[in-house]
Formats: C-alpha cells, structure tokens, sequence
C-alpha cells in the first residue's frame, strides 16, 4: 500500500469501518511511514481527541498515546482475523482432503465390484 493510498482510507479507519486485509496493509502502512503517521495523527486529534476532550469520558490529555493504543487494538483486531482466517483455511484443507478421500474410496468401490476390494477396507479390517 502506497502513502497515496493509506492516505485516503485514514477517515475509514477512524470510522472503524476496514477490516481483515485492507486494515492489516493500513496498519502495516503506518508503522512504517513517518508522514502517513503524522496525517493519521492529526485527524486523530480532530475526530476523537476533541470529542474527548468536551466529554468527563477522557481520562488523559495524552494524545498521542490515545492514538497508539487504539493502534494496538486494531493490530489485536486484524491478529485475531489472521487466525480466524487460518483455521477456516485449515477446516476447508481437511474437507476438501476427506472429499476426495471419499471419492477415492467410492471409485475404487465401483471398479472393484465392492467394499470388500477398496484400500480402506483392506486397511481397517485386515490390518
């Protein structure tokens, strides 16, 4: 991702409203260009510091690190993406494996005339 790029998905980003990949380039984008940082900080500042800073809810005058903490949940936000998306990839591996698993056995089945010929059988029932 492009500093032209993260630019314009700054305000999506305070809206909350990226998720899964995009927000992983984004945050990835981020930590590692100094003038993207400094853009995000200073709508940061407009968009929640200042409705903070009005309301009893703000606890610190710490910008700045209100900033890095809501970065750090997002990073614990796209981490657990990760590893949702890395256990449904395992899931659909192990249901694809069985399928054709499956399909092995049922045209082994029909070639040899029974189950009684097919690998699985041979291997579960006579060792």
């Amino acid at each position: 991702m492009n500093c032209k790029e993260t630019q314009s998905l700054v305000m999506d980003y305070l809206n909350r409203e990226l998720g899964g990949e995009i927000l992983d380039d984004f945050l990835h984008h981020i930590r590692g260009c100094r003038e993207c940082y400094e853009e995000l900080e200073i709508y940061y500042i407009i968009h929640f510091a200042m409705q903070r800073l009005d309301s009893e809810e703000l606890v610190s005058y710490d910008i700045k690190g209100m900033l890095e903490e809501d970065l750090r949940e997002a990073e614990r936000t796209v981490r657990k993406w990760k590893l949702k998306r890395s256990w449904q990839y395992g899931f659909i591996l192990i249901a694809e494996l069985l399928l054709c698993f499956i399909i092995f056995t049922q045209i082994q089945n029909l070639k040899f005339g029974g189950i009684e010929e097919t690998w699985l059988y041979g291997f579960l029932f006579n060792g």
